[in-house]
């Protein structure tokens, strides 16, 4: 019963314990075992971060991946910009990969939509292709960035070309 582990994992969050006060925040986010309230989902993935790496659903929640009226450019580049450093130097990541995909993209979608910073879209460019050559997200992005900004079909098809290519290799995890 999703309503009863959330009262667990409440209790064990109120103790400042990571697990279930990241979990606490992911339940207020999508509503699950509680009613949806995105406002208390940053708070708790806010006290979360301060303890350990909950940064990734921040910057979701920041952007408004979760709906409600949070968003906040400023604090969602500001944490894409810790979870990468912290990829490159070999500190914890966000988790849903071991090999920094997802903190380059998160980043770079700060620079390529001017989420928290100045659109760069040479900055964006850098970011995707770190990883363009064994990554469809990255792919994708660098193909999407081609036909819809820069206006280069030809590049773009390559891109995406590419992406499914690699997607047809092998599946990724949704972020």
């Amino acid at each position: 019963d999703a309503a009863l582990a959330f009262h667990w994992y409440l209790r064990a969050a109120e103790d400042r314990i990571l697990d279930a006060m990241f979990r606490v925040g992911q339940a207020y986010l999508f509503g699950t075992g509680v009613t949806k309230d995105v406002g208390q989902g940053i708070a708790w993935l806010e006290k979360a971060s301060e303890l350990h790496d909950a940064k990734l659903r921040l910057v979701q929640a920041y952007t408004g991946k979760y709906g409600g009226d949070h968003m906040n450019y400023d604090k969602a580049f500001r944490y894409s910009q810790e979870l990468y450093a912290a990829q490159k130097s070999g500190e914890s990541s966000s988790g849903l990969s071991g090999d920094g995909v997802y903190e380059n993209i998160l980043l770079g979608q700060c620079y390529e939509r001017g989420i928290g910073t100045a659109v760069d879209i040479a900055k964006a460019i850098e970011l995707y292709s770190e990883y363009a050559e064994t990554d469809y997200y990255a792919c994708e992005h660098l193909g999407d960035l081609y036909a819809e900004v820069l206006n280069d079909l030809e590049t773009a098809i390559s891109w995406y070309n590419r992406a499914t290519a690699l997607e047809s290799r092998h599946e990724r995890p949704s972020a």
